[in-house]
Parts: structure tokens; C-alpha cells; sequence
């Protein structure tokens, strides 16, 4: 190993470190940074740096009895670990946001990230996993963890690329795996799954009780497996606004494979807002995609940005990590404002796309107290189309002359206004 956190070590923050090990066995004693179930550490941050090697890049477990606290990893890149990326066991409040992890191992069975037996706050937010043959075999497991209905851990914006068709049809591929857990908001993942086995799928959830799972992309992209496995009773409080998507079957629900998202939605009672169609990815590591038929079906979840840092739509937000623009038949309602009030209007866009505002302004915003026709045009990866929409006065409301009168009463006109 590099770095043993021994015997209480607490509030130390690791940046713009390089941790490597030219070892690239499975040693239980060969990671990069490891603390054991005696030492229980607490405050330790590692922050923008690279993990390179080793059999686990981080393998900090604690114990039942005495839990390891606050262990982060934000903005790091692990490569080539042999095993897991991270690995935290016993551990009272976590955060892994923001990491990049490849791997060109060819060990079978891990996990990126895994994360077992938590408590407290669990958040999984930002990562990016990219597609390699064999590693990993998990996007993300995270096994007998529960938040509370009051405090719901977050697992939100990743885009996770898991598996190949070249890879062993013995291996079972999962994007996004959770066995016995509470209380998780799965909000806004891509997931992009490919595997030979027809148990692999881009989102598990088994024996667990409370979750939502809204505005993700799950695509099996095989001709075998499912995009969704549900097992368990209670498993799923809320699942909707998602993109379902799978060359073989939509899911399995208790253990009954579902061909079709009717299927699926009659035999569940999820996903009755989602839709099942291909995501038009980009390439196997770059999940924006092109889906018309997803294009802004999500639902507000206080999100602000995207994985890329752009606006999500405050209303309306696409399903996913990343926002983006199906461009093919684009519209823009028109706006009817009293006058001398401001027309707003918002468009979400990707990182690569460009919207002009009235043939000028290139802003994801456009304002104006003007009345008159305006036109947008969006030009990006998914194509490009122009559509003009209207800036109109509300009419004014007349009041006619009333002609009754009433003695010893006053009458007042108050001024009215009716915005629509």
C-alpha cells in the first residue's frame, strides 16, 4: 500500500495529490489508500487527485461498532485499479462526487464504486465510469445502506458506460446495482449497458424499501438482458419521467421479464409519464444523446445544473445526466403579456450546441417587452432548425357605464389586471 490512515486519524485532506503503485495484482495489501475496522478515521478528503494502480485505489472499512465518518472523494481520476475504484464499509457519511474511473483490468466481479453497511448521508453525484471490456462488473453497488425519510441520500448525475458485446456471456454486467437500501433519490443517470448475459442490467434494485427513481436514462444497449430489474416489495416508492430503453426486454419485475414499457407500466404501476426509446448516444462513452420522444419529459427535482455544468430546464428537465436539445421539429409557444411586461422564454442546451436568439443573442435566456415575432435557432450535434413564435399584448378589458345607482353608496373602479 501508499497510504495506511491508522489508529483515529482525523481531519486530513489530501489535494492535488498523485497516489500510484505499479502493482496490479488483487492483494487484499496492495491499495493505494487503506485504513482497517480498528482505526476508525474520521474527516478525511481527498480532493483533485489521481488514484493510479493497485488492487482497491481506496479501501476504507470500519467497524459495526465503530464506524469510520465523513470520508470524500471529490473531482479525482482513478485509473488501472485492479478492483474497486473506492470501497467504503462502515462508514457514517460519505460523499463521492465529481471522480472519473477507467480501468483496463481484467478482474471480474468488482465494482467502481461499492459502498456497504453506511450510515448517515450517502451521496453519489457527478461520476463518470468509462466503457472498458471486462472492469467493472458494477457501475456502482451499494448494498444494506438506508437514509430516512427525512434525510434521503442522493445518487444523481452520473453517466456510467458498463461492458461490451465482446465480454464473457458468464458475467452478469449491472450499471447501477442496490440490494437492501432506503431511502435513495436515483435522480438523473445515464446509463448505458452492454453484455452477453441475460441477467445484466442497466438498473437493479433488490430487497430494499423507499426509493424514487426519476429522470434517469437506463438503456440496455445487448440484445440480451433488461434495462430494469425490481424485486421486492416496497423496493420502489416513486419511479417515473425516465427513458427506458433495451434491445431485449424493458425489465423484470419480481422476477417476470416485461417485453414491452406497456408491459412494464400495466404490470408494475411504474413509469407511467416514461418513455422506451433508443437515446441516439453519442458514442459508448459519451451518453448526450438525441431522443425526441424524451426531449424535457422530466420533473423538477432542484437540480440546477447538468454533469456538464450547464442550466437543467427549472420545469421541465430532460431525463439524464446531461440536458441537450432535440432539435428535429423544433417550437417555441407564443407569449401573450400585458403591456409593458417582460416576455421570458428558456431553452436547455447541451455543451456543444449553439441557440440564437432573433438571428443575435446566443444566451440560454431570452427577455423582451416588446411585442412583435422573434425566432430561435438551434444548431448542435442532434441537427439543426429554426422556428419563429410571437410576442403579443394581452387586449384591454372595457368596463361599460353602470347606470344603476344605490343611495348614500360609493362607487370605486379599482384598476384590474389580467395577466394570462
Amino acid at each position: 500500500g501508499v497510504i495506511s490512515l491508522e489508529q483515529n486519524s482525523g481531519n486530513i485532506t489530501f489535494d492535488n495529490c498523485n497516489i500510484s503503485s505499479k502493482y496490479s495484482g488483487g492483494s487484499t495489501n496492495a491499495c493505494l489508500v487503506y485504513s482497517g475496522p480498528k482505526d476508525r478515521v474520521s474527516d478525511i478528503s481527498f480532493n483533485n487527485c489521481e488514484f493510479e494502480g493497485g488492487s482497491w485505489a481506496a479501501h476504507l472499512e470500519g467497524d459495526k461498532g465503530a464506524l469510520h465518518s465523513n470520508i470524500n472523494f471529490t473531482k479525482s481520476k482513478f485509473k488501472n485499479n485492479n478492483r474497486s475504484s473506492i470501497w467504503l464499509m462502515y462508514v457514517d457519511g460519505s460523499k463521492i462526487s465529481q471522480n472519473t474511473m477507467e480501468s483496463n483490468s481484467t478482474f471480474a466481479g468488482v465494482a467502481a464504486i461499492r459502498v456497504d453497511e453506511t450510515a448517515g448521508y450517502v451521496e453519489i453525484y457527478g461520476n463518470y465510469i468509462k466503457r472498458q471490456a471486462v472492469w467493472p462488473t458494477y457501475g456502482a453497488l451499494v448494498k444494506n445502506s438506508s437514509g430516512t425519510s427525512n434525510k434521503q441520500n442522493l445518487f444523481s448525475t452520473n453517466s456510467f458506460s458498463i461492458g461490451d458485446t465482446l465480454s464473457a456471456a458468464g458475467e452478469a454486467k449491472r450499471g447501477i446495482a442496490l440490494d437492501n437500501v432506503g431511502f435513495f433519490n436515483v435522480v438523473s443517470n445515464s446509463v448505458s449497458m452492454k453484455s452477453n448475459n441475460i441477467n445484466s442490467n442497466a438498473f437493479m434494485v433488490i430487497n430494499s424499501s423507499g426509493n424514487t427513481i426519476l429522470n434517469n436514462v437506463f438503456a440496455n444497449m445487448s440484445a440480451t438482458g433488461n434495462a430494469v430489474l425490481v424485486s421486492g416489495l416496497g423496493s420502489v416508492l416513486k419511479m417515473d419521467k425516465n427513458l427506458l430503453y433495451s434491445s431485449g426486454n424493458i425489465g423484470s419485475f419480481n422476477g417476470s421479464n416485461q417485453q414491452s414499457l406497456s408491459s412494464w407500466q400495466s404490470n408494475t404501476g411504474f413509469d407511467a409519464n416514461s418513455v422506451s426509446d433508443n437515446p441516439i448516444f453519442r458514442s459508448d462513452n459519451d451518453l448526450k444523446m438525441c431522443s425526441k420522444l424524451a426531449d424535457n419529459i422530466g420533473q423538477s427535482f432542484g437540480l440546477v445544473v447538468d454533469f456538464d455544468g450547464n442550466l437543467r430546464d427549472p420545469k421541465s428537465p430532460d431525463p439524464g445526466a446531461f440536458e441537450y436539445s432535440a432539435i428535429s421539429g423544433l417550437t417555441v409557444a407564443d407569449q401573450r403579456v400585458c403591456k409593458g411586461d417582460t416576455a421570458s422564454f428558456f431553452v436547455a442546451k447541451g455543451a456543444n450546441d449553439v441557440v440564437i436568439w432573433n438571428h443575435q443573442d446566443s444566451s440560454q435566456t431570452f427577455n423582451t417587452t416588446s411585442v412583435g415575432t422573434y425566432s430561435l435557432t438551434a444548431l448542435g450535434v442532434c441537427g439543426a432548425d429554426t422556428a419563429l413564435f410571437n410576442v403579443i399584448n394581452n387586449d384591454l378589458v372595457k368596463l361599460g357605464n353602470d347606470t344603476n345607482t344605490v343611495s348614500y353608496t360609493h362607487l370605486r373602479a379599482h384598476e384590474t389586471r389580467h395577466d394570462l
